[in-house]
């Protein structure tokens, strides 16, 4: 059994002995999520729904793809970091796999569900 947190030793440095690599890789993971800095409620709390639709038009002539929000918005930024959570999430979870399954796209919708999907 290993433990579900990163024991502490002095100068926040971090135990690792006696933990699967993807355990530490998760304690990582969520212990990054942890700091403002790494938050995307902190940088994205006072974006508009309007700004996070906003497309320069750079993107404009890039395809739609059914699921996903307008290319190059916010909104399609989280949308893309929401998709490919789940998807190496699945692998992890899944491993050792033969086929790497398709992940469905999470969506189009506003920006406080995208991150709150991301952040599940």
């Amino acid at each position: 059994m290993f433990p579900t947190h990163f024991p502490k030793v002095a100068g926040n440095t971090w135990r690792f002995e006696n933990m699967s690599q993807v355990v530490q890789l998760l304690q990582v993971f969520d212990d990054s999520w942890s700091h403002e800095c790494e938050s995307l409620c902190s940088v994205l709390r006072s974006v508009k729904s309007e700004e996070s639709s906003w497309q320069d038009h750079s993107y404009a002539a890039e395809p739609l793809v059914q699921g996903l929000p307008e290319p190059g918005t916010i909104r399609s930024h989280v949308a893309h970091l929401e998709h490919c959570a789940r998807h190496y999430t699945a692998i992890l979870r899944e491993r050792p796999i033969a086929h790497e399954s398709l992940t469905p796209p999470p969506g189009t919708g506003d920006l406080p569900e995208l991150i709150e999907r991301l952040e599940r």
